[in-house]
């Protein structure tokens, strides 16, 4: 064992550097330091004052009785570990380790106790502010993004009395992580993804917060049991948020050779083939450009358009939910057939926008609720050739814009009026136009002041309709764009342009829209689409992808 003296010959005393007689006392050289080993060993041991005086002395006496009252206590503890030293010899490794164990145990119990009495006086200083039992400081993004959920938390835990402040808070929610925080990351937002066959594009990243708490032990983690029930409470609701799927398909035209084909095969024939793929979803919203009365016999050649009414057998195969009426062929056969279609489509439970009975009905949003979620669809036809509707005549909803009459102001204002009112009432607004000039591949700019003005006004997705051909896809300030998705069931077979589209299966995370699948397919025997696979499927979403500058 060490000697504690001789920390005692290495260190000067706290007056050094002073001189004799200074406040501060007088400095003794190391070299005539007391012997302390020489008292502990009973030697005598000379003055080594020698003839300074009486107060020296004094100094030399007391240097011997500290060292004589130490001797006892070293003896025993020299002892003490020289026993111990032997049990443990003499009992073997098992015993040296239970020793060992037992001294470790004793060793982190008694951090754990400091950990707990420093964490709950932490605690007590974190939450006392305001008499708030959390408090909460919140980014303004993430005020946004996750107040309403922490909002939800706080009314179903009361007793909590969170509040939101900078002052000291026990949690900081930022998408900025701080030094000297525990952090833990939460997504508030997941990604928008479009997927494309073998091809994934992230169109929005996700959006990401940091959870931050303070490390209330001095050793270990000690958090507040109501800051990680909320922390879990977030985590739980980001991975069980509800997801909600759409589907929406293009131009379905079941008239001339179509309507031939269903009398050939029956009603089901150019459904059966893509409605597995289509029906699967949530929501289904497709283009009905054809009217379905039984009024007039199906003419198998020709410009316009009819299908009889046992036909709406067929939309139901697809699922559809809600279909858009405005564009050039609803009305081919007169606002008779047309209203026959209202009524047929009321009684199969199937919704319509963009016409009515009335103006009024024809610029009412269909409105669709699907697990706690609210979709409006409005729909808008801009080419030649409809019946539009009036104060109390039926009809369809029109739009003014070019290649066939010039852009009215007027009109596209009405389409927003359209757009805000739908808000009002919904999470999801879809808003669709029949446009565009047939077999081109691009958009007008007309049709991209129309979009733009559509998603100004609170439309989150607008889809386009009637080029008989693929339009590009676009992601415009936060919202999805489809220019058009080319016929989905119709009989032109002339060239691959007007026989391949895709459909879009959409996906919305907590009402906003997450996931974006473009499906393609090939229309065969003059009315059946089929899903289209590998290579042959891929060549088609990749010619969207190259027009679309993706």
């Amino acid at each position: 064992m060490s000697n504690p003296f001789n920390k005692l010959r290495s260190s000067p005393r706290p007056g050094r550097g002073r001189k004799s007689g200074d406040a501060g006392g007088t400095d003794v050289a190391p070299s005539r330091l007391v012997d302390a080993e020489k008292v502990l060993a009973g030697k005598p041991v000379p003055d080594p004052f020698g003839k300074a005086g009486a107060g020296k002395g004094r100094l030399r006496r007391a240097a011997v009785l500290a060292a004589s009252r130490v001797r006892g206590p070293l003896a025993r503890a020299r002892s003490a570990v020289g026993s111990v030293r032997a049990r443990m010899v003499k009992a073997g490794p098992r015993r040296i380790a239970a020793v060992v164990l037992a001294v470790l145990a004793s060793a982190g119990l008694a951090v754990a106790v400091t950990n707990i009495v420093y964490g709950r006086l932490s605690q007590r200083r974190l939450y006392s502010s305001g008499g708030a039992a959390l408090t909460l400081e919140l980014s303004p993004a993430a005020r946004q993004d996750l107040g309403g959920v922490i909002d939800g938390y706080a009314r179903s835990n009361r007793a909590l009395g969170i509040r939101y402040g900078n002052d000291n808070p026990a949690v900081i929610i930022d998408g900025v992580k701080r030094p000297g925080f525990r952090a833990t990351q939460v997504e508030a937002r997941p990604p928008l993804v479009l997927v494309a066959g073998d091809r994934s594009i992230t169109l929005r990243p996700a959006r990401k917060y940091w959870f931050m708490t303070r490390k209330e032990g001095l050793v270990l983690s000690n958090e507040d049991a109501s800051v990680k029930d909320l922390e879990r409470y977030l985590e739980g609701y980001v991975a069980k948020r509800p997801r909600v799927n759409m589907n929406v398909v293009g131009d379905i035209i079941p008239g001339r050779h179509v309507a031939e084909k269903m009398a050939q095969h029956g009603t089901a024939y150019p459904f059966r083939s893509i409605a597995p793929a289509v029906n699967d979803a949530d929501v289904v919203f497709g283009d009905l450009e054809c009217p379905l009365s039984d009024s007039v016999r199906p003419p198998y050649s020709g410009m316009y358009f009819i299908a009889p009414e046992k036909t709406v057998q067929g939309l139901k195969m697809l699922g559809l939910d809600v279909v858009a009426l405005a564009n050039n062929h609803s009305t081919n056969f007169g606002r008779p057939a047309f209203t026959d279609t209202l009524q047929v489509l009321k009684d199969s439970g199937i919704q319509y926008a963009g016409g009515g009975n009335d103006y009024d009905e024809a610029h009412r949003p269909a409105i669709v609720e699907a697990d706690g979620v609210r979709f409006a669809f409005l729909s808008y036809n801009s080419i030649i050739g409809s019946v539009d509707a009036t104060r109390d005549i039926p009809g369809t909803a029109w739009v003014s814009i070019l290649p066939y009459y010039p852009d009215d102001p007027v009109q596209i204002q009405k389409v927003r009026d359209d757009i805000a009112e739908a808000r009002k009432r919904a999470d999801v607004v879809v808003a669709a136009f029949h446009w565009s000039q047939e077999d081109v591949y691009y958009p007008s700019p007309s049709m991209k002041d129309l979009t733009y003005a559509a998603l100004g006004a609170g439309a989150d997705m607008v889809i386009g309709s009637h080029p008989h051909t693929v339009q590009p896809v676009e992601f415009h300030d936060g919202k999805f764009i489809a220019y058009s998705l080319g016929n989905f069931i119709f009989d032109q077979m002339q060239r691959d342009q007007t026989r391949e589209g895709f459909f879009l299966k959409c996906t919305f995370t907590d009402k906003t829209l997450t996931r974006v699948e473009m499906v393609p397919y090939k229309i065969y025997d003059y009315s059946q689409p089929r899903v289209m696979k590998g290579k042959s499927g891929q060549r088609i979403l990749d010619r969207v992808l190259k027009i679309s500058g993706k």
